[in-house]
Parts: structure tokens; sequence; C-alpha cells
């Protein structure tokens, strides 16, 4: 007997999780604030479908951090290369 499979698995990567996706992978450092807004939006949306409190992206020219949370918070952040022995540090909030 052939088995049937009843029920269809869940899709976790719906078409607007994928165009978030898309959306966040094409903002590149340096970040301006249309970079920003735009990467808000796709992250508003893709922590939604993931599950996850966050999601960073890195400017390592500057040694940056921006950290986006599921309400459309930036917090920006000192990151350093471990070599470097300097600790990171809280820079403040985006749009301020």
């Amino acid at each position: 007997m052939a088995a049937i499979a009843t029920q269809k698995q869940k899709n976790t990567y719906s078409d607007e999780y994928s165009e978030a996706l898309k959306r966040w992978e094409s903002c590149k450092p340096l970040y301006t604030s249309s970079h920003m807004k735009i990467c808000v939006a796709a992250a508003k949306s893709i922590l939604k479908h993931s599950g996850k409190p966050r999601r960073s992206k890195y400017e390592k020219e500057y040694n940056l951090r921006l950290d986006f949370n599921k309400v459309g918070k930036v917090t920006i952040y000192a990151e350093f290369p471990k070599h470097m022995g300097l600790k990171g540090k809280r820079l403040g909030e985006w749009p301020e």
C-alpha cells in the first residue's frame, strides 16, 4: 500500500517573508537613512515569521552593529574585533 500524505507541510517561507529577505539583503553598507527604513520594514516581517527577537547588520569599516527588533527600533552598538581587546558599547538609537 502506498503512503499518501494527507496534510501539507507548513510553509514558513511565504511570499511576504521571501520578499522581505530580498529587501534585507539588498541593503549594503554604508547605510543611509533610506536603507535604514527599508531594513526596518524588512526586519519586522522577517522577525514576525522567524519568531526571533532581533536581527543585526554590521558596518565593518566603522565597527558598528545595527540591531533591529520586532517593533522597528534600531539600536546602534560599537562592535570591535576581538583582537583589539575593546569592549563594545551602546551608542544610541536610529533615527536620533
